[in-house]
């Protein structure tokens, strides 16, 4: 009986390492977003790591007083909406990710002056 025990005890843990291992490797943190254009093929769907980048760009151009986010959607819809106009603009992939972003996001909600 302790056999069977300890023998599905060790299934269920290597059944959990891989499939922790697979989701980490999906939407992991070792994977680098360095420009627009690797924005645009890795955030075909949505993925935490595609909303951070949104997010933290957005923030950062909110706290230099360069953006305003007001009248812009929540980050979800923003993430959809910026990865479907940059995938539009070929010429702006060379750009990194946040200046990509910031230019996508300026051009579709621009601020009202």
């Amino acid at each position: 009986m302790l056999r069977i025990f300890a023998a599905a005890f060790v299934v269920f843990l290597a059944v959990a390492v891989f499939f922790d291992v697979e989701k980490n490797m999906a939407d992991g943190p070792d994977e680098r977003i360095a420009n627009a254009g690797e924005f645009v093929g890795a955030c075909q769907s949505v993925k935490a790591q595609c909303l951070k980048l949104v997010d933290e760009a957005m923030q950062s151009e909110t706290k230099r007083g360069r953006a305003c986010p007001g009248h812009r959607p929540k980050i979800a819809a923003m993430t959809r909406g910026i990865v479907v106009w940059l995938g539009a603009h070929p010429e702006l992939h060379p750009l990194p990710v946040d200046a990509g972003i910031v230019r996508a996001a300026d051009a579709i909600w621009p601020c009202r002056r």
